[in-house]
């Protein structure tokens, strides 16, 4: 099969089944944007490639994920995903607020310099020391509450790569130096070491949290008996959408969103693009058939880079095959307008 992409854009296919397990082919179409202070916005002249495989940002094996692979066969909302760091709009802090505003979407996090449990407070308690200024912080889920107390079993399942996390059974000298996140909720901040508090950030969810585990369906006897190794039928493919709940749209992208962004981008403490409004159409060729079929694409992440002031739109579409080899499909055509 080849993919004639008449476009400047990033583009791949895969092959996927649809809840009935019926094979589909999946195309998908990623387009990289630059954007200034001013609001400018240009194509990158180094488009993204579709990523294949996610990109962990470390090598632990639950650590966060810095891009998630592009390859989801379908995504029932659109996901909006703001990746990059806090940057102080006087070049140093020891706390500041970040957020956007997109749509009916607007998120406010809490950002501090690194903090961690101290003796001190009322009556030889425990409290949390002064944050250390820094110049940027990097925003992921690793920054975020969570994470796994070793000592006493204690799991944040919402978030195992996040840090924080101290068993309610811990002693005091088990929690003396121990770090806080540096990522919170403004309206729910952490007061006591007891405190657990639902994890908050505004990039990729890693697969293995809770809020996302709940969409993969029910694994039983039945599943290992009729639908092995495929999906159960209860699987939600809402399990790919990976933007926080609250970054995800009943529906999708249009082209022409306004995104506006508060202490995220280098040297710069407001910025606000457009998105553009591209048509972008894929066609499917099959052998022996002259007549073309147009996938239904949708426009369902957008990825802002807020350090590089870039971002990437992504197209996703599928359409079945009827050999599990394709050997009935010929080409995928690609193309694009304004």
């Amino acid at each position: 099969m080849i993919i004639n992409n008449n476009t400047p854009y990033q583009a791949e296919s895969t092959l996927d089944k649809d809840g009935d397990l019926n094979s589909m082919i999946v195309v998908v179409i990623k387009a990289t944007f630059q954007f200034n202070a001013q609001g400018q916005v240009n194509l990158a002249a180094k488009q993204i490639p579709v990523y294949l495989c996610d990109e962990m940002i470390d090598s632990y094996p639950i650590g966060s994920v810095r891009f998630e692979s592009d390859m989801a066969p379908f995504k029932p909302k659109g996901d909006l995903l703001i990746l990059g760091h806090a940057c102080p709009p006087g070049g140093s802090a020891t706390s500041i607020e970040v957020g956007f505003r997109c749509r009916d979407m607007e998120k406010v996090l809490a950002v501090f310099g690194d903090r961690k449990w101290e003796a001190g407070g009322f009556m030889g308690g425990i409290q949390a020391s002064q944050p250390e200024p820094f110049e940027e912080l990097e925003l992921t889920f690793g920054r975020s509450f969570g994470g796994i107390d070793m000592v006493h079993g204690a799991i944040c399942a919402a978030n195992q790569a996040g840090m924080g996390m101290i068993s309610k059974k811990a002693k005091k000298e088990e929690i003396i130096e121990k770090p806080l996140p540096n990522i919170e909720n403004p309206n729910h901040l952490i007061r006591s070491w007891k405190d657990h508090p639902t994890p908050v950030g505004m990039g990729h969810v890693s697969k293995g949290s809770s809020e996302r585990v709940v969409f993969l369906g029910t694994y039983d006897e039945a599943w290992h008996k009729d639908r092995k190794p495929d999906r159960p039928i209860d699987f939600d493919f809402q399990f790919f959408n990976s933007a926080p709940k609250d970054q995800q749209l009943d529906g999708f992208f249009q082209g022409g969103e306004l995104i506006e962004l508060l202490n995220l981008t280098p040297g710069t403490a407001q910025v606000q693009f457009t998105l553009p409004e591209i048509k972008v159409n894929a066609t499917l060729k099959r052998r022996d058939v002259e007549q073309k079929e147009p996938f239904p694409l949708n426009l369902d992440t957008v990825c802002v880079m807020t350090k590089d002031m870039t971002f990437t739109l992504t197209w996703r579409g599928w359409l079945p095959v009827y050999d599990p080899l394709m050997q009935d499909v010929e080409m995928i055509t690609i193309e694009s307008s304004q």
